[in-house]
């Protein structure tokens, strides 16, 4: 039994040390665009957790369509979320953001990034690459993470963006 235990332990961490890796870099986020709003919070907690959960989309993607010992850095230089922060008042007398979206107002990033294999061989990259987002979906729903309701009310336009630049540049 021990020994059984001991071979599904080694089997699981080769697993994990050889599966597809995805690094964000966001670089530089106090110059961002959206940075530049009057209502930025100073701690940047509203920032944060929007990068954390398009990372985790990003981490997602690679775990579905990168091969074992593959790795995608990403670095992102701007992010122009979809619509407007504004504060809102709250019964604790403090400000909290709110994305206020507009319809034609679709979010954009400028990213750079390198996919390579367990060797270290470059397989595909590309530099100040301009993506923005467009209200209608063009990407199959089966080739993506789900996305969440809450994921969806944060960052849902930034996903569906992100979705169909890498479906355009790693799956087709």
């Amino acid at each position: 039994m021990k020994l059984k235990i001991l071979f599904l332990s080694l089997f699981i961490f080769a697993n994990a040390a050889v599966a597809a890796e995805v690094t964000v870099d966001w670089h530089e986020p106090n110059n961002y665009t959206d940075v530049e709003s009057p209502y930025v919070d100073r701690d940047n907690d509203f920032l944060n957790v929007r990068f954390g959960r398009i990372e985790r989309h990003l981490v997602a993607l690679g775990k579905m369509h990168f091969t074992a010992g593959e790795t995608l850095q990403l670095k992102i230089t701007d992010y122009d979320m979809a619509g407007t922060l504004v504060p809102q008042a709250s019964a604790s007398g403090q400000q909290p953001l709110v994305r206020r979206e507009l319809l034609n107002d679709q979010p954009k990033m400028v990213l750079s990034f390198t996919l390579t294999d367990a060797n270290g061989k470059v397989l595909k990259e590309g530099a100040d690459i301009e993506i923005e987002g467009r209200a209608i979906r063009t990407e199959g729903r089966a080739l993506f993470p789900k996305i969440t309701r809450r994921d969806k009310e944060t960052v849902g336009a930034e996903l569906v963006m992100l979705n169909r630049w890498f479906k355009e540049t790693f799956i087709d």
